[in-house]
């Protein structure tokens, strides 16, 4: 299943079915695999997701031409999302692989693409270049309070690229570059007006016109997964550094940045499994940090609320202990309710499910709702990566999820692989309540 070039949008209806339950539930749905592990369009349809949501259509994002038509961009991976209103923006990288049938590269090329949604992320217009830098990768795009989108790229020409875009993400400026470099991530500070980037080897703050207000030295190398701002600066969540450990990092813009409570163990050897993890403010002070932790032969994704100093909070658990869920993603509503997605291996099979689970109450007192399945085979099983083939060169796809949720909308954005091409897809989650 691809999308021609020359097709700007191209729409697949999910499979989903929403009701409640406890915390960790388990479903063991077999899905709609065939028996080679990839889906079956047939039973790629849409179905009603019941009283408490709307599951929108799958959208896939269209890609770039490519400045050689000899090797076009023929796969996208590394997706990043925000929403302002009616006003979706995505960044994804587009890859030219040495075709679309299979993951091998020999000189690869990539880019960072952008597509906009202004109907709520039903449609979305031809992939974007915003002229920020060649060969461009790791995207995250944020917005302000004003509309203002904003985009972050490594370039290997000059490190990391801060773009704008003041018409919801129809063109960009490029507004600021610094020598950062992977991984980075982006935090902007509606009530400071500025946007704080963290990397593995520092942190720099800018005003919302790219002024560069000030700079420092990373408290760790590692690689920053994600973060938050707010009046009192940023929050950043860096793993990759320190083998099983993430830890958090405030920075003010001006002291020193400092570690904030103790190292989370994540309990994986292998770090590239330690590359996603979310943050944000609890009211009242304190932060919540969503995770995947190695419990034994399996991984679950957790739920870590700390309150600040003192109170390192406990883990609760999101996903079954009996099989392996990884790379979260998660955002709280405006209401304070929480929404995470994450890849999860099926009961029944050895494919990665892409799922949704949020919270009953703003409290978060009542646990989850009982988990959507989105995806029925997001990618081919318990890593984070198609498996190599053997004795070739192998692009190992970056299968990052985000999501962005406005009122009761959210918008998840995810890279598609069970088997070549990889193609990052989007859908809109309406709640009812």
């Amino acid at each position: 299943m691809r999308n021609p070039q020359n097709n700007p949008v191209w729409k697949v209806a999910a499979v989903c079915v929403l009701s409640c339950c406890l915390m960790a539930c388990s479903d063991g749905d077999a899905g709609s695999n065939t028996s080679d592990g990839s889906v079956d369009a047939e039973t790629d349809a849409h179905v009603d997701a019941g009283p408490q949501a709307t599951i929108g259509e799958f959208v896939e994002l269209p890609l770039l031409p490519g400045d050689d038509p000899g090797t076009p961009f023929n796969h996208s991976t590394e997706p990043s999302i925000a929403v302002y209103g009616d006003h979706v923006v995505a960044g994804y990288i587009n890859l030219g692989l040495n075709s679309a049938d299979s993951f091998q590269y020999t000189n690869l090329e990539r880019r960072v693409a952008v597509a906009c949604s202004h109907d709520g992320g039903e449609s979305f217009a031809s992939a974007i270049n915003p002229e920020i830098g060649d060969q461009t990768s790791d995207p995250v795009v944020r917005v302000n309070s004003l509309g203002d989108f904003f985009l972050s790229v490594v370039n290997p020409t000059t490190d990391i690229v801060l773009g704008k875009s003041t018409d919801h993400g129809e063109s960009w400026t490029s507004i600021a570059a610094f020598p950062g470099y992977d991984k980075e991530w982006m935090a902007v500070s509606n009530q400071e007006q500025r946007v704080y980037i963290g990397c593995t080897n520092g942190f720099w703050v800018f005003d919302y016109d790219g002024l560069e207000i000030a700079s420092a030295t990373a408290v760790l190398m590692g690689l920053n997964i994600g973060g938050y701002a707010d009046d009192s600066g940023a929050y950043f969540a860096v793993g990759g550094g320190r083998g099983d450990d993430l830890l958090v990092v405030h920075w003010d813009g001006s002291a020193d940045p400092v570690q904030e409570g103790s190292c989370l163990p994540m309990g994986v050897s292998e770090y590239w499994n330690n590359v996603a993890a979310s943050i944000g403010p609890k009211p009242g002070g304190g932060h919540w940090i969503v995770r995947s932790v190695e419990t034994g032969a399996y991984r679950q994704v957790m739920l870590r609320v700390r309150n600040l100093p003192g109170d390192e909070g406990e883990d609760i658990p999101i996903t079954p202990s009996d099989r392996n869920a990884f790379l979260p993603a998660a955002a709280a509503d405006e209401s304070g309710r929480l929404v995470v997605v994450w890849y999860e291996t099926d009961a029944n099979s050895n494919v990665g499910v892409l799922k949704l689970a949020r919270t009953k109450s703003a409290d978060w007192s009542d646990g989850f709702d009982e988990p959507i399945r989105i995806d029925e085979a997001a990618c081919p099983g318990n890593e984070w990566f198609p498996s190599s083939e053997s004795g070739v060169s192998d692009r190992r796809l970056r299968e990052y999820i985000d999501i962005a949720v406005t009122g009761n909308r959210a918008h998840v954005i995810w890279t598609h692989a069970p088997i070549p091409p990889a193609r990052v897809r989007t859908v809109a989650v309406q709640f009812a309540d």
